[in-house]
């Protein structure tokens, strides 16, 4: 059965074998604002940032590599981890506003990422193992006994894209307890307050093309290519642990 998920970061990240510059013209193609809220050049590394969609979008660049990664505009609230929206919906809107930036590309593509962590809430950490457990297809675990569990793998599938290209279907699968401390402070004295544990399960997906490839997409593969990478992030979601 397929969890409930939230996405906590979304991130495209594109390799070329050259240097990639970032311009403004980027910016606005994505998001349709004239100009990013905050941007910096640092020791190589150009970066732009701004709100965008229900969170904050950052890009940066630096040497061969270009990545765009929305994430929550802030990283905690009073009872619950943040995120930038329902993972279907947010990731819909996230690749239709970037790919056909990505279809543009002038410079050299030699590798292709799509990332995202993503976490369903659970009631408490028995439910969470029980949802965490009947995700894998290569554990045969007690829920009931289980803690502390971090399980990644790696199933590598061909690419129905680009032939002969291997796609590295990377995820690690893990159950997070959040809880929030509140300190105050009464005079002389400091108080803390503990307010209740929340559980999520979290999926950490990181689908890739192959990194040994020197060969440059062709740049009509582009988008089609980035829709692959992300169907095959949807369908870990929604089935879990595919071989």
């Amino acid at each position: 059965m397929a969890l409930d998920w939230s996405a906590e970061t979304l991130r495209v990240s594109l390799f070329s074998n050259t240097v990639v510059k970032l311009a403004q013209a980027d910016w606005k193609q994505i998001t349709g604002d004239q100009q990013p809220e905050a941007e910096q050049r640092v020791a190589g590394r150009h970066s732009m940032s701004g709100p965008f969609l229900k969170g904050r979008l950052n890009m940066s660049a630096t040497a061969g590599r270009i990545d765009c990664i929305l994430r929550p505009s802030d990283s905690i609230s009073d009872d619950s981890l943040q995120s930038v929206g329902p993972w279907r919906e947010v990731s819909e809107q996230f690749v239709k506003s970037t790919e056909h930036w990505i279809a543009d590309r002038t410079f050299p593509v030699i590798r292709m990422a799509v990332g995202a962590i993503l976490l369903a809430a659970q009631p408490n950490a028995d439910a969470a193992y029980k949802s965490l457990l009947g995700m894998l297809k290569s554990l045969g675990v007690d829920p009931r006994r289980a803690r502390d569990l971090l399980f990644r793998v790696n199933w590598p599938v061909s690419s129905r894209t680009v032939q002969g290209l291997p796609i590295n279907r990377l995820t690690t699968w893990s159950v997070i307890q959040f809880q929030v401390q509140v300190v105050s402070k009464t005079g002389p004295n400091v108080v803390m307050e503990e307010r209740p544990s929340s559980y999520f399960v979290r999926l950490e997906v990181d689908h890739n093309t192959d990194g040994q490839r020197s060969e440059p997409f062709e740049q009509s593969h582009l988008a089609t290519l980035y829709r692959e990478l992300t169907t095959l992030a949807v369908e870990n979601a929604e089935k879990g642990e595919l071989s």
